[in-house]
């Protein structure tokens, strides 16, 4: 998700960005240039999600999926059950995402044309917890032998922040979470 404060308030949008070598020469926005292969009408890469948050307020989640098909090689991007389009394998390096993924990275990017950072996540500290913090959960991977999913353990996620001191994330277990997360955010408003 993606949000253009300028643009659409501060309403989601649903955005994908790819790049087969780390962002050196390849690498597009949605379907900006030739990569991912939008199928679905009903759900377009910029979809925007109405349901809109406030502090404290009613949580609202979005279930999103992307597993690799085993006949084709390509990686599919489902949203709310809705096959919303492929990365053709053909994108791809034999030493990259052609035989599967080896690591699985879950975040969130902010973007602001001054040097102050935007809020992110919902404007609150991961401590703040449900309610308050965004957070990603239900996180389950398919065993490459025999396609079984499992949830790895929080134990093993390592939480990141490129700016710690306007975002962090954080794994923690919260009982209002049907599963352990990863928290994340910050107010924004903080100088880099």
């Amino acid at each position: 998700m993606t949000v253009y404060e300028w643009l659409n308030k501060n309403h989601s949008r649903l955005f994908t960005y790819w790049t087969a070598d780390g962002f050196i020469k390849t690498g597009c926005f949605n379907t900006l240039c030739p990569g991912f292969v939008q199928v679905s009408t009903k759900i377009p890469m910029g979809y925007l999600l109405e349901q809109v948050y406030t502090y404290g307020g009613k949580q609202y989640e979005i279930e999103i999926s992307i597993f690799q098909d085993s006949k084709t090689g390509d990686w599919w991007l489902i949203v709310f059950n809705e096959n919303v389009g492929y990365w053709p394998k053909s994108l791809f390096t034999e030493v990259g995402l052609v035989h599967g993924a080896s690591l699985i990275s879950y975040g969130g990017e902010v973007y602001s044309p001054v040097k102050e950072e935007p809020t992110h996540g919902k404007w609150a500290f991961p401590h703040e917890g449900y309610l308050k913090a965004a957070y990603v959960n239900g996180i389950e991977v398919a065993d490459e032998i025999d396609s079984k999913l499992s949830k790895p353990p929080i134990s093993t996620v390592n939480p990141f922040s490129s700016t710690p001191n306007c975002y962090k994330a954080e794994t923690k277990a919260d009982s209002k979470v049907p599963y352990d997360a990863i928290f994340y955010g910050g107010p924004g408003g903080c100088s880099f």
